[in-house]
């Protein structure tokens, strides 16, 4: 089972591959992940990392899908 360390590494990772290698699907990712919180105590759960790294799995799986398909 991975720790809230191993999760934001994998967050972390995943959003540079994101910003250097497909700039222009950035743009879909719903906060900017460098953004600082507008609230003084946001409250951040392993559980709410998890998700959000799912959804940028999600978003960069149909990208990649979506672009073989225009290739072929």
């Amino acid at each position: 089972m991975k720790d809230a360390q191993d999760v934001i590494r994998e967050i972390s990772e995943l959003t540079t591959m994101i910003r250097t290698k497909y700039p222009e699907l950035y743009r879909f990712i719903d906060e900017d992940p460098i953004t600082l919180p507008a609230t003084n105590n946001p409250q951040m759960s392993k559980e709410i990392m998890e998700n959000y790294l799912e959804r940028l799995k999600f978003i960069m799986k149909q990208y990649l899908d979506s672009n073989k398909n225009k290739k072929t």
